[in-house]
């Protein structure tokens, strides 16, 4: 508001990823931490689901999803050098329950 001191944002463009990644190196790189029956077996990344939301169904970002979410699985790939990484998608519904995008 106008004349009120504004409060920094924790965010910007790509910060969702940057998580995400931080996320599963902190998992995979202290695996005994998180599952403690883990004997360093080795482990290998062989996927990942994404759960979409529903900001992306409506104009103008669903007419780029299908090629944003291709770049997604590519620079997966290269970030943990899996050439070839399995993704399961699941789109989840709007409010309204219409899980369909928009033209």
């Amino acid at each position: 508001m106008e004349g009120q001191e504004k409060k920094p944002v924790n965010w910007f463009a790509g910060k969702q990823y940057d998580d995400f990644v931080r996320d599963i190196r902190e998992v995979s790189d202290n695996l005994p931490k998180f599952f403690p029956h883990y004997k360093n077996q080795g482990y290998e990344t062989a996927g990942f689901v994404w759960w979409q939301g529903h900001k992306d169904q409506a104009l103008p970002y669903c007419r780029i999803y299908q090629k944003n979410l291709v770049r997604l699985i590519k620079v997966l790939q290269e970030d943990f050098k899996v050439p070839k990484l399995y993704s399961s998608w699941q789109p989840s519904p709007s409010a309204d329950g219409n899980s369909k995008g928009q033209d």
